[in-house]
């Protein structure tokens, strides 16, 4: 059989008996993880939808759902495509940098339009 691991890699076929219950929890682990990441991604979902549905009014809902998930399309091409060209051009660690600037970029522009535009609702009875 053809070795196609790294030098100094670990196979399958070179773990002991004693080593494989870790294996087997690894797996096991791997599943709820993925099970919970599912289930998160669900809800993540479900409330950024409510908050569209809920900034949008029920007259722009459709042009704010369409928008959103033209942007999430046009992100999810985009993204590996520069992202591939900054770790080429500067390395991983830049991918990193950039996001980080993304993500507070986002936030600031949030938490702006939040204290500009949005009102405190008022409870009446």
């Amino acid at each position: 059989m053809l070795n196609t691991l790294a030098p100094g890699a670990v196979g399958a076929e070179d773990l002991t008996p004693e080593e494989l219950p870790f294996l087997r929890f690894e797996a096991e682990a791997q599943e709820l993880f993925s099970v919970t990441d599912s289930l998160l991604a669900v809800g993540l979902e479900l409330v950024w939808m409510m908050a569209v549905i809920d900034l949008a009014g029920p007259q722009r809902t459709a042009q704010y759902v369409a928008i959103g998930a033209t942007l999430a399309g046009i992100r999810g091409v985009a993204g590996p495509l520069v992202g591939g060209l900054l770790i080429h051009a500067f390395g991983v660690h830049a991918v990193y940098l950039v996001a980080a600037i993304l993500t507070l970029s986002g936030a600031w522009l949030v938490g702006r339009e939040l204290r500009i535009r949005i009102p405190a609702p008022a409870f009446t009875r």
